[in-house]
């Protein structure tokens, strides 16, 4: 047989459903456009050994401690230690994160071990989701008979790199980052339901599988947002292939979705979440351009740790893409813009022929949207962010190598049982060795020292992380060790109160009021707009007897916080040192107006009423 000839018998076929469909293969799309979300025999052995997988990798992080702010969307949470209520639940944005955070709660208080349980749980969830797309989608028409054999395996594998990838342990073990697992198992459920509506449109199942993914996604983050987007895309790519009358079927589907879309902005502007104020275009110091050039590299080191995941990070991009200045992109824009455009381009270029590439790569960058153009954020870089670019990505991946290890086997005149083996030995290798990494990403997460120390090793110019150290080795005694980082995290953002709050509260501790006085000072010199600076500089000062300057200290932190009881507290102290008794009496008063438990300021008054 000529070179040519046997080129064009090895090439991949493919069918573009925008053109009439071959005669041998008329019977099989019809068959398949019958029943698009039909799952094989063996889905529930495949279930199985999925969620097997999953849980022999997470079962070392079933008692790691709460981690960065678990401690306050969770243990100092009111609304969860409560019956909650539906109209609460109405407008809080991420009710699906609240009421599972009051499951656990109702069900254990703190004990860390049903939060982790009910994460896992949702990430096995969302990887037998990714498992029902990938099969559905690898045996659309559109493929006609490419992988009609291997879907199940090939679906399997793309799910199982999903669930065992080590950059998926900040989303599963990481407590509060459950909304990742929630959004984007409603957006792999969304898709699912849409697929299903092109299939039987006239039946009200699909359509109210649909509408309840897209409420739950709706109520689990904002950023489902991007589901109308992502169903169009998805569109584009597998079910119409561009033509409009199919684009015009699925109208029910599309007008859910951004109604769902809409109602997530609506959601935004209310106050029913339980969270900080940390996105959005009022952020000081972070402008919207400076965030999007930032974010160009920020997202070329996402698809480095997805494909490659390396020097991992927990928490290195805090008002600031620490990844990105710490690797050889450096504070350039111009080349990884040149890499994220010359991978869109060849996105779109392969649209006709493995529109896989096209959803992987459009649909992932619609995924970080929301987080990576130009609304800034306080945190530029945080890896939970590609928790469903990786599931997508592997869509594309997993054929990819299928159909390359085929071309390949043909050439080399390879057997079909070896081909078999090979591609089972790959799959094995690559997730034998992702599996291994998140065991062990796990037992960096269970020691929080350890996990601060590593966080600091590789984003050493983030205050927050050396702040979040100094209080780790705080609360384990070591106060040397504590000082030491906190005056680091001064050094790098000096107008940031909370270390000196904390290392003069050291000093203070230590008897040390010389130097807690020149921390406070600091403090209340460089961030002057927070009453709390004011107020501790004016207890060293009473330490060292100077109350004339601790008086000062505190009516400058009432000029501040006017109606803080704490401040109006140390001021009548600073008076009553003073021997200013009418004065004295009268803050003591106003302490009783605001907190009227006060114990200490009621007993100071009745001892300075009865003289």
């Amino acid at each position: 047989m000529g070179r040519k000839a046997r080129d064009k018998k090895d090439r991949p076929r493919f069918v573009d459903a925008a053109q009439p469909a071959q005669a041998p293969h008329a019977a099989v799309r019809a068959a398949r456009t019958r029943n698009l979300v039909a799952l094989p025999e063996k889905a529930g052995l495949w279930a199985i050994a999925l969620a097997i997988l999953a849980a022999v990798c997470y079962l070392n992080a079933l008692d790691t401690p709460f981690l960065l702010d678990d401690p306050i969307n969770i243990g100092k949470n009111p609304v969860i230690q409560r019956p909650l209520s539906l109209a609460h639940l109405l407008l809080d944005q991420r009710a699906v994160v609240t009421a599972s955070l009051r499951i656990n709660y109702a069900s254990s208080a703190l004990a860390v071990a049903s939060y982790h349980l009910l994460n896992l749980s949702a990430h096995i969830l969302a990887g037998w989701l990714l498992f029902a797309l990938a099969y559905v989608t690898l045996r659309l028409p559109v493929f006609e008979t490419r992988y009609a054999r291997a879907a199940e395996p090939l679906a399997a594998t793309i799910a199982a790199v999903f669930l065992l990838h080590p950059v998926q342990t900040e989303s599963v073990t990481y407590i509060i980052q459950r909304s990742e697992i929630f959004v984007s198992a409603a957006l792999v459920a969304a898709l699912l339901g849409f697929i299903a509506i092109d299939a039987k449109a006239r039946r009200p199942g699909p359509l109210g599988f649909f509408a309840a993914a897209c409420l739950i996604g709706a109520y689990s983050k904002p950023s489902f947002a991007v589901a109308p987007a992502l169903l169009l895309l998805y569109d584009l790519c597998f079910l119409s292939r561009g033509r409009i009358a199919g684009l015009r079927d699925r109208w029910p589907a599309y007008a859910i979705a951004a109604g769902a879309a809409a109602w997530t902005f609506v959601l935004t502007t209310t106050a029913g979440s339980f969270e900080a104020r940390t996105a959005g275009f009022s952020i000081e110091g972070i402008d919207p351009l400076q965030y999007f050039r930032a974010q160009i590299g920020v997202v070329v080191i996402y698809l480095r740790v997805l494909l490659w995941p390396s020097s991992l990070c927990f928490d290195c991009g805090y008002q600031g893409p620490w990844p990105v200045l710490a690797s050889a992109l450096g504070n350039s824009v111009a080349l990884p813009a040149a890499i994220l455009g010359a991978l869109g381009a060849a996105a779109l270029a392969l649209w006709r022929f493995y529109p896989l590439a096209t959803f992987a790569v459009i649909g992932s960058a619609l995924a970080l949207a929301p987080t990576s153009t130009f609304v800034p954020l306080a945190d530029f870089y945080v890896e939970h962010r590609i928790y469903l670019a990786i599931g997508l990505v592997a869509l594309a991946l997993v054929p990819a190598v299928f159909d390359l290890s085929g071309a390949l086997a043909t050439r080399t005149g390879l057997s079909s049982g070896a081909l078999r083996g090979t591609r089972r030995a790959l799959a094995g290798i690559v997730l034998a060795a992702l599996a291994m990494l998140t065991v062990a990403r796990n037992q960096v997460f269970a020691d929080p020292l350890r996990l601060l120390l590593d966080t600091v090793s590789k984003a050493p110019q983030s205050e927050r992380t050396q702040y979040n150290l100094a209080n780790e080795y705080k609360r384990r005694g070591e106060q040397d060790k504590a000082i030491e980082r906190y005056k680091e995290a001064i050094r790098l953002s000096p107008h940031v109160a909370r270390s000196y709050m904390n290392l003069g509260g050291i000093y203070l501790d230590q008897q040390r009021n010389e130097e807690a006085m020149e921390i406070f000072l600091a403090g209340s010199q460089n961030v002057p707009k927070m009453a709390m600076t004011h107020r501790n500089l004016a207890v060293a000062y009473a330490r060292l007897g100077r109350y004339a300057d601790s008086l000062a200290a505190a009516q400058r932190s009432l000029t501040v916080e006017p109606n803080n009881a704490t401040g109006h507290n140390v001021t009548a102290q600073a008076f009553d040192q003073l021997n200013r008794r009418a004065e004295a009496i009268a803050e003591y008063e106003k302490v009783l107006e605001l907190e009227p438990g006060h114990t200490e300021a009621k007993k100071r008054l009745q001892t300075l009423q009865a003289d």
